[in-house]
């Protein structure tokens, strides 16, 4: 019984360190196309499926930078899914924050201001052509 007790000592010290080495990147959409990052592995983007992602530019953690939200249709669900938020740094490069279900604070900050482009237009120039609609 003890050694179960340390076992989930154990994990539960891994899951923090995982936390606390948080990814920074330039190029936040990259990390979150090609896996970069802890939870990055949990979305459908890899492989030659081609999947809408969304983007959303604001300041979600109050320090006047832009930040970056990101989400992608096979998780997005009815408009309500996930999104993975990286927060400018003052260094410019961007550190992952946090998800956030955009029912949250998301849909007030990004209403107006979500984009969307194809995952396999990515893929293939490493750039999107974002637009300000649902791509379809």
């Amino acid at each position: 019984m003890r050694a179960i007790y340390v076992l989930f000592a154990i994990a539960a010290a891994l899951n923090s360190a995982i936390a606390a080495t948080a990814i920074e990147t330039d190029d936040p959409l990259k990390a979150f196309v090609l896996d970069l990052y802890p939870r990055g592995s949990d979305y459908f983007i890899n492989g030659k499926h081609d999947t809408t992602l969304f983007r959303c530019v604001a300041d979600f953690n109050g320090d006047a930078r832009l930040d970056i939200a990101l989400s992608e249709l096979s998780i997005w669900g009815n408009r309500t899914g996930p999104f993975d938020i990286f927060t400018r740094e003052p260094n410019g490069r961007f550190k992952y924050l946090r998800t956030s279900d955009y029912e949250s604070k998301l849909k007030a900050l990004c209403r107006e201001r979500l984009e969307s482009c194809f995952s396999n237009d990515y893929l293939s120039t490493e750039k999107c052509q974002w637009k300000n609609e649902f791509a379809e």
